[in-house]
């Protein structure tokens, strides 16, 4: 009895030798007999050399822009002779902003009077300087006040809210440096261009 099992054991481990001949040291046989890095332990299988690889970090698939893409860069609530805003495309690829609206309330029947027009494509890195005037979007900014942008859903993209003070007549509250940046009072103002700290 104890011969058979003695006998059975060596079997097993033969036959298990054998196993790990075919699959190397560190790896699984695959098609052609090349050999591919094993999975950890209780991990997913290694994938084969055909596989999809997924996108390199950090790197937007191309014609979609990421949540975020697109910020309020620099207010002008004294501006002369209109108020305006200005929109900044971060991302390298261009985003379209047909049909966002902007508010300086949020209600919720109409996320936004002001209406950008059909057409509107931020390229990367692009500013957008938007009038907001009684003409143009049925109110103006004010010296203590908020504005919301919203994308076409009706979802709110951006906003900024100043007291009297920080966005001057012939000046501005704006993002230094452009686009990820805090608020800052400009005195001098620069629609559609690099923000300064002057």
């Amino acid at each position: 009895m104890r011969r058979t099992i003695l006998l059975m054991s060596l079997a097993l481990w033969a036959s298990a030798c054998a196993d790990a001949d075919d699959q190397g040291d560190n790896g699984r046989r695959l098609g052609g007999g090349a050999l591919a890095d094993a999975p950890p332990a209780g991990g997913p299988p290694a994938p084969g050399p055909d596989a999809p690889q997924p996108p390199p970090p950090n790197r937007p698939t191309a014609g979609v822009a990421r949540a975020g893409a697109v910020v309020i860069n620099e207010v002008a609530a004294k501006g002369d002779p209109a108020d305006w805003f200005e929109l900044f495309n971060i991302d390298r690829v261009p985003v379209d902003v047909s049909g966002w609206t902007f508010d300086e309330d949020v209600t919720v029947d109409a996320p936004g009077l002001g209406v950008i027009a059909d057409g509107t494509i931020l390229a990367p890195g692009a500013f957008l300087r938007v009038e907001v005037s009684d003409e143009a979007s049925g109110f103006k900014l004010g010296a203590d006040e908020a504005l919301i942008l919203f994308n076409a859903d009706g979802q709110v993209v951006d906003a900024v809210d100043w007291s009297d003070g920080d966005s001057p007549a012939g000046g501005s509250l704006a993002r230094i440096p452009d686009g990820v940046g805090q608020f800052h009072t400009a005195q001098v103002a620069t629609p559609a261009a690099q923000n300064t700290a002057r």
